[in-house]
């Protein structure tokens, strides 16, 4: 149910795992768009980590 699933409060270790993922062979770059349009949506969590966030924009715009 999704009752029972807590939020994710610190997002710092999730946002550099996905910024790792994506720049790994095994990731569909057709994906990129679709992390960059939830990823730039505003977002409390997201902006509570900018450095973070910031980095896996950039690298998320590379591809």
């Amino acid at each position: 149910s999704e009752d029972k699933i807590k939020p994710v409060l610190h997002l710092y270790g999730p946002l550099l795992t996905l910024n790792h993922v994506v720049q790994q062979d095994y990731f569909q770059k057709s994906l990129a768009p679709v992390l960059l349009a939830f990823i730039s949506k505003p977002n409390v969590a997201l902006e509570s980590q900018p450095l973070a966030r910031h980095t896996l924009l950039q690298t998320l715009h590379k591809l």
